[in-house]
């Protein structure tokens, strides 16, 4: 008997956990193929090659694209198949897993596979960003610039063997040393702050960098976007919010400002800054950013 929800194009990221997702391949494609769920599996080469596939996937009969990997890999499939009919799982084997956590997903993959096995489609918001070269890109979970966007760029390459959530922090805190603060301006549906940041980020689910809830009350279905700002603080006061991050993000200081909109523009005063998204580098600021009211459908 075929399982309901139709034919499967699974993306594997080899690479995405230190290996988690190829360890993990066997028993998640194994449960799912002896549920009737027919299954095509597809071992990714690139970010470049994840697009190319989830984009082809609609046209070549494929009902769901699912990811058994990190947000990484999510970020780029949803990014190729966004806007097709097909349907999105997360089957979370990475070392983020953050739009996982946003969608209450279970955060082993087996798990996550039996939760699609009795799930059904769900409407999902997306973030679509535009940068100034023109370039468009659809963010998952949340991203941002600033001391965050910096830290991203060592994630994947001095601290990539470090795990988890401990890779970002530590990244945060090499970067900080050096930082300054940057004078932005943030515009949003009826409001605009300028001055200097820490940090400008954008969330559509609760967390980002595995597990740091910046901003506990985002809801990934609810058509709106969520916009934290930091302002400037030592390096004590960094050091006091991580814990809090990690437990429930209640971060009630006079530093932190939470905004509610359907978009928001991040303009840097000065040079161009990285803005980090779903773990990945898709652009620099100046970026706007508006939420896409359930433009993807999740199976869970």
């Amino acid at each position: 008997m075929v399982h309901p929800h139709g034919k499967m194009l699974l993306i594997v990221n080899p690479a995405a956990g230190g290996g988690r997702a190829r360890r993990g391949a066997s028993a998640v494609c194994g449960l799912l193929r002896k549920h009737g769920v027919a299954l095509e599996v597809h071992e990714s080469r690139s970010a470049d090659d994840i697009r190319a596939v989830a984009t082809r996937a609609a046209s070549d009969g494929f009902r769901v694209v699912a990811v058994l990997g990190g947000d990484g890999a999510l970020h780029h499939a949803v990014n190729g198949a966004a806007g097709t009919e097909v349907d999105f799982a997360i089957f979370p084997a990475g070392n983020g897993n953050d739009a996982a956590r946003g969608l209450g997903i279970p955060l082993d993959p087996v798990a996550a596979a039996h939760a699609f096995l009795r799930g059904r489609p769900r409407f999902t918001d997306l973030l679509r960003a535009r940068f100034t070269a023109g370039a468009t890109r659809f963010i998952v979970s949340a991203g941002g610039l600033g001391l965050d966007g910096e830290a991203a760029r060592l994630v994947a390459t001095r601290f990539r063997r470090l795990p988890g959530a401990v890779r970002y922090i530590a990244a945060a805190l090499w970067v900080f040393v050096g930082f300054q603060p940057a004078e932005m301006e943030v515009e949003w549906d009826d409001g605009r702050w300028r001055g200097p940041l820490l940090l400008a980020a954008v969330a559509n689910g609760s967390s980002y960098g595995a597990g740091l809830r910046i901003e506990p009350a985002a809801r990934m279905d609810d058509g709106l976007l969520n916009i934290v700002l930091a302002r400037p603080m030592p390096l004590l006061r960094v050091l006091e919010a991580f814990p809090i991050l990690l437990r429930d993000g209640n971060l009630k200081w006079p530093e932190i400002l939470r905004i509610r909109s359907h978009s928001v523009v991040l303009r840097p005063l000065g040079r161009l800054s990285c803005f980090h998204g779903d773990g990945e580098l898709p652009g620099e600021a100046p970026v706007e950013i508006a939420v896409a009211p359930a433009a993807a459908r999740f199976i869970y």
